[in-house]
């Protein structure tokens, strides 16, 4: 079940990404397995699919209520991390709809939950900042900076700065 949720939700953004409309019925799809099961963390994924699927249609309220529903599930469960996705997502949101006030909360918020993480990439050693950057996480789960890994791996690289586990996984022939 969890690999039918998974793979919806792979669709869903597949076809986001190319600016389908068959995107939200595969988020739904998600959404629905996701509670069937009570994946919580697959529940948010789909939530923050489908925000996004909204914003791209320009159906901004419904996008709001979404990523809520996402950061509602995030607090109950305690995940900081998918909270503060939420948070930058709903910064975003507002400052598109020159909501500045309800923005600069969710900005605060957002750099709370950085500052409670302290996070920091794993090339570089520099704190992840409060400005939004394109992040990218290993199978280990470290985070880099995209930039930063894109340089570390462009080189003779064995493995994850931080573990040195493996980048790829094994090939068994």
């Amino acid at each position: 079940m969890y690999t039918a949720r998974y793979n919806a939700h792979r669709f869903g953004s597949m076809y986001r990404s190319l600016v389908h409309m068959r995107a939200l019925p595969r988020y739904e799809a998600s959404l629905n397995i996701a509670v069937e099961i009570g994946d919580k963390v697959g529940q948010i994924h789909a939530s923050i699919g489908m925000a996004k699927n909204m914003e791209m249609t320009k159906q901004f309220r419904l996008a709001l209520e979404y990523i809520h529903r996402a950061l509602d599930l995030a607090e109950c469960i305690g995940s900081k991390f998918l909270a503060m996705k939420c948070h930058l997502y709903l910064e975003q949101i507002h400052t598109t709809l020159g909501q500045l006030e309800q923005a600069w909360e969710n900005n605060k918020l957002y750099k709370q939950c950085v500052e409670d993480l302290a996070l920091s990439c794993g090339v570089c050693n520099e704190v992840i900042s409060e400005k939004p950057e394109s992040l990218e996480s290993l199978q280990c789960s470290h985070l880099f900076h995209a930039s930063c890994l894109e340089e570390y791996t462009a080189g003779d690289s064995r493995g994850c700065p931080d573990c040195r586990r493996s980048l790829v996984k094994p090939v068994f022939v």
